[in-house]
């Protein structure tokens, strides 16, 4: 069977689109945490989420957290890349880490409340599958959807789910992708463990399809896959996502 990448999506320190992801990334940017009796600021590279307000109203968003937004704006950003509806979609979300800014908001809210009290917005949201269901109900999409997690395995697992879904006939088209944020908490062991690789958050999704009639698309899955290279766009579990996106996308470049 021949999967065929029809559409990118990605946000993360680079910017948002598979033209900025496709681009030599820039210096990254700081994360100020608390540290000791003041300030620490840990270089990472950081998404920004604004253009997600062009695909759903703000007043949608409001209690949508960083890490959903990520999610969000990746997969719609796939989606108009290749210039589809989500008719016929099924979804395969990936994270390594998961939404931890806010498990850790939900951890702190039982502490100082306890149990009665704790927050319930908190809870729904830590959830790893959160980012799944915003994007199915935001966009739409009855067919299949599931969430995977995980750390080196994850996106090739993603990957296979798809591939099965599209060989099964339970989708005409997969939206997969992987999504990871940097949340103060992670800066903070990033920190206590030591200089490393400058870690790095966001999205990157593709919309994959194996049906003739929607043509090459940007090029096949195999090969983005053996076009990936190395990732410069910040350590995260969902790195191999970002390098398989911009493998597609620097084809598609050079076939224009």
């Amino acid at each position: 069977m021949n999967v065929t990448v029809q559409g990118i999506g990605a946000v993360g320190g680079f910017g948002c689109g598979a033209e900025n992801l496709a681009l030599a990334p820039g210096a990254p940017g700081a994360l100020a945490i608390p540290w000791g009796e003041g300030t620490r600021e840990i270089p990472a590279f950081l998404a920004a989420t604004d253009p997600l307000e062009r695909f759903v109203p703000r007043r949608a968003l409001r209690r949508v957290d960083h890490f959903s937004r990520m999610a969000l704006l990746g997969a719609y950003l796939a989606l108009e890349d290749a210039g589809r509806t989500p008719e016929g979609l099924a979804l395969v979300v990936a994270s390594g880490y998961g939404p931890t800014a806010t498990t850790f908001s939900l951890i702190d809210s039982m502490i100082q409340d306890g149990d009665p009290c704790t927050s319930p917005i908190h809870f729904a949201a830590s959830l790893h599958n959160t980012p799944a269901a915003h994007i199915g109900i935001l966009m739409g999409i009855t067919g299949p959807c599931l969430t995977l997690s995980g750390f080196e395995g994850m996106v090739p697992s993603a990957l296979m789910a798809a591939r099965l879904l599209l060989q099964e006939g339970r989708a005409e088209r997969v939206l997969v992708g992987a999504v990871d944020e940097f949340s103060e908490l992670m800066a903070y062991l990033w920190a206590r463990s030591g200089p490393g690789p400058v870690a790095g958050e966001g999205a990157a999704f593709l919309l994959l399809s194996a049906r003739e009639e929607d043509g090459p698309g940007c090029c096949t899955l195999e090969e983005a896959g053996a076009a990936a290279g190395p990732w410069p766009w910040g350590a995260q579990p969902g790195a191999p996502a970002f390098a398989l996106a911009a493998a597609a996308a620097r084809l598609r470049s050079s076939r224009r």
